[in-house]
């Protein structure tokens, strides 16, 4: 599982044995058996091709505001959104309606 992802991200974008107090904002949390951080939406789109294809346990997170995670850890992937998905956009869908998507760092104070 950890060599196909470094096959489809860079080898610093996936953490093994990643203690999950380091990201969240209650600093608690045992370890995941793989943090992999995406920046945009091709290497989402490529991690959850893969998850998906192989029935890997995995949870989509943002900053970590509001998470908890067992001192024992999380034995699947923790998908945390970063690069692109930290931002506020707002814009015209194709049919002209408004659009807005609130990124992962959003209400960061």
């Amino acid at each position: 599982m950890i060599n196909k992802l470094r096959e489809i991200l860079p080898a610093e974008q996936v953490l093994v044995d990643e203690p999950m107090s380091l990201h969240t904002s209650f600093r608690i949390g045992g370890p995941a058996a793989a943090l992999v951080m995406v920046n945009n939406e091709e290497e989402l789109a490529a991690v959850m091709r893969l998850v998906t294809e192989e029935q890997i346990e995995h949870i989509l997170i943002g900053n970590g505001s509001n998470f908890l995670v067992s001192d024992e850890g999380y034995p699947g992937i923790m998908i945390k959104l970063g690069g692109s998905f930290e931002e506020v956009r707002c814009g015209k869908t194709a049919v002209g309606r408004e659009r807005f998507r609130d990124g992962a760092r959003a209400c960061r104070f």
